[in-house]
């Protein structure tokens, strides 16, 4: 039988619909808010529901430089936010920590969907792909945008930045 390993929580970076960073986050919890509310952020006539969990108040000029945040899509404003304020809560600089020995963990609903959504409601995909593949216009950082998958990438990219 294997020997357990220990795992620290050093630090927390939330950005959430009831509150952002470990303290805001804890305040909405106590504060017992509910997340969900009437859509904002897109007219929701089309579809039967019409409340969400949005994030209202998060504002990315306050955590990002004004280049970076007009090149990321929302959702990975939000990652690379969140990045940033878990290591600020946990007082880590990954320059001096052991690679081997740092990890994180995200977690993300649907990613970067709202691209994914102007693809879709401009007509079917494959087409779309297609032509601007043959056009050679799909932007350097459209992928990024897209896949959740990439969250690591996102914020290391940030971060170096």
């Amino acid at each position: 039988m294997s020997a357990r390993r220990r795992v620290v929580i050093t630090g927390v970076g939330a950005v959430t619909p009831i509150g952002t960073a470990a303290d805001g986050l804890w305040a909405g919890l106590e504060g017992r808010r509910s997340a969900v509310r009437a859509l904002t952020r897109f007219d929701p006539s089309p579809f039967r529901s019409k409340i969400a969990a949005e994030i209202p108040d998060f504002r990315p000029q306050d955590f990002l430089d004004a280049k970076r945040a007009k090149r990321l899509d929302r959702f990975s404003q939000l990652a690379v936010t969140s990045a940033r304020l878990a290591l600020q809560d946990g007082a880590l600089e990954p320059t001096r920590e052991d690679p081997d020995r740092v990890g994180a963990m995200m977690g993300s609903a649907l990613g970067g969907v709202a691209v994914e959504i102007v693809h879709e409601w401009a007509g079917p995909p494959w087409p779309l792909v297609g032509r601007l593949a043959a056009d050679a216009v799909i932007g350097p950082v459209f992928v990024h945008g897209i896949a959740s998958r990439t969250l690591a990438g996102i914020r290391r990219r940030a971060e170096a930045a």
